[in-house]
């Protein structure tokens, strides 16, 4: 189903120039409602009606965004942000989009305006311009990206690890290389480790709490997401040996869905984590053991260790807070 050009040019021109008119100390005449459109040629105009939009938009932080979109078998990952993106994967490449990408990019990832944006830059340079303008062709896309938060647009590769639906994952792994877009200061080793579960890690991690791990403002809720991560697997690690008892004919997946849905049961968490170290060989959590020799002077049950950190966190008292 492809898109109405005409109806994308009237909603962008129409917010912003309501949006001038709210904020802007400017007086208006009748040409506030003159047609208005971006210049581009025939392929911009295919690619704005035709491109898909496959993964997103979501909302990664406070008003940025990102999507995936595609557009004749080229894949390419939009990402708003305040800082300059200057170091990208090896699987991407960064674009200079066209008129008819740009405008996909702000319409579709629906891109707020600037807070920043100077006063009476909407009058001046977009209100100004119109069909009864002489030789008006249209308006430069440059003018208008000039009013909506910064994007960049990057095509991926084929043979990219990841997936056109792994839209976490591509966030996390720009966001692992532009350290400048996080407010947490992570050791170069945990951001190499971030990076390499962004990119190559299992694909049914949570990646969304992997992502606000590192978006995190504080060290204890990056710890919290990332907790998070393991207890998603508690219910695997107690539910399996009885599934293969029963020996049922419904999936595992099926059959912890229906345990959730209809006993609403939970494992037990201490005896779950403790599961989890047990059958996982110990290098695997060998950072781990070795903080808590680092922190307690012993290797002994780190499992234990890295619940009562959770348990301190999570059952936090007020007094404790103070």
């Amino acid at each position: 189903m492809s898109r109405n050009i005409k109806n994308i040019m009237a909603s962008l021109f129409e917010d912003m120039l309501l949006y001038s008119l709210e904020f802007d100390d400017q007086v208006y005449d009748e040409s506030i409602d003159y047609p208005r459109w971006i210049y581009g040629d025939s392929e911009d105009a295919r690619l704005l009606a035709s491109a898909k939009i496959i993964n997103g938009p979501i909302t990664y932080v406070s008003n940025k965004k990102a999507a995936i979109l595609e557009y004749r078998g080229t894949k390419y990952f939009v990402l708003s942000s305040t800082q300059r993106i200057t170091d990208i994967p090896y699987f991407m490449v960064e674009t200079i989009p066209s008129s008819g990408l740009s405008t996909l990019a702000i319409y579709g990832l629906s891109l707020p305006i600037k807070s920043n944006l100077e006063s009476g830059y909407i009058y001046n340079n977009i209100a100004s311009q119109h069909i009864h303008n002489t030789d008006y062709k249209g308006h430069d896309i440059n003018d208008v990206r000039a009013v909506y938060d910064d994007f960049y647009v990057y095509s991926i590769d084929v043979n990219s690890p990841l997936r056109s639906q792994d839209l976490y994952r591509s966030i996390g792994a720009v966001l692992c290389n532009n350290l400048t877009n996080l407010t947490l200061k992570f050791e170069k080793n945990t951001v190499e480790q971030f990076y390499n579960t962004f990119v190559f890690g299992a694909k049914n991690i949570p990646f969304d709490n992997l992502l606000a791990s590192i978006l995190s403002t504080t060290y204890r809720h990056s710890f919290v997401e990332l907790y998070q991560c393991l207890e998603k697997l508690y219910q695997v690690f107690y539910s399996e040996s009885l599934y293969n008892l029963l020996n049922i004919k419904i999936t595992f997946i099926e059959f912890l869905r229906n345990l959730d849905e209809n006993l609403s049961w939970r494992p037990n968490e201490s005896g779950s984590i403790d599961k989890m170290f047990s059958a996982t060989p110990s290098y695997v959590f060998a950072d781990i053991s070795n903080l808590k020799y680092v922190r307690t002077g012993s290797f002994r049950n780190p499992s234990s260790w890295l619940y009562s950190i959770r348990n301190n966190i999570v059952h936090l008292s007020p007094l404790q807070e103070k």
